[in-house]
C-alpha cells in the first residue's frame, strides 16, 4: 500500500528520488544518516534489506523479484 502511494506522488522513475534532482536516485548514505536521526540504535541498512527478503521470501515471492527490489541498479543500466 505504501509503495503504491510513493509511486503516485513520485515525479520521476524512483520511489526514494534525490531532493534536488528528481531523476536521481537519493544519495547512498541517505538512509543511514535517516536512521541516525531516527535514532534507530543497533540497526543497519543492510539488516532491513536482510529483513524485506526474508520476509518476501517466506511469502513464496519470485526470488527474481526479490532480487530485483533489492537491486543497487537496474539489470538494464549496468
Amino acid at each position: 500500500m505504501m509503495l503504491h502511494h510513493l509511486r503516485e506522488i513520485s515525479e520521476g522513475e524512483y520511489l526514494f528520488p534525490h531532493r534536488i534532482k528528481p531523476n536521481s536516485p537519493v544519495n547512498e548514505g541517505t538512509p543511514n544518516r535517516a536512521m541516525e536521526k531516527l535514532r534507530v540504535d543497533g540497526a543497519t541498512v543492510q539488516g532491513f534489506r536482510c529483513m524485506f527478503s526474508t520476509w518476501f521470501k517466506s511469502r513464496h515471492a519470485n526470488p527474481d523479484v526479490v532480487g530485483a527490489c533489492l537491486a543497487h541498479t537496474p539489470a538494464d543500466k549496468t
